[in-house]
């Protein structure tokens, strides 16, 4: 969901709803399509990877999530390196195996 979002908009984050102290994965579940428990252990498992960051604004009264810079940078880097690969490059590592 947010790379898609990320490869439509240019934003690395989205806005959520919830509570000073907490987000509201109930939103979050139907955003994604899953339920509620799926939803929040795929934040958790997330974070936990660098992947993702969850954070309270509360110059917006909302919660932020988004992508991490660096998974950003290299999400850039895949697509710079896979439009080389596609244009007659090297391609990639490991052909010979």
């Amino acid at each position: 969901m947010l790379v898609k979002h990320f490869n439509e908009t240019g934003e690395k984050y989205i806005y959520l709803p919830g509570t000073i102290h907490q987000p509201d994965y109930y939103n979050i579940s139907e955003l994604i399509g899953c339920d509620i428990y799926a939803a929040r252990d795929a934040i958790t498992k997330l974070k936990q990877e660098g992947i993702i960051y969850l954070m309270a604004d509360r110059s917006v009264g909302k919660w932020k999530l988004g992508l991490k810079k660096s998974f950003v940078a290299m999400l850039q880097y895949e697509a710079e390196v896979g439009e080389v690969g596609e244009e007659g490059g090297e391609g990639h590592a490991g052909a010979d195996s």
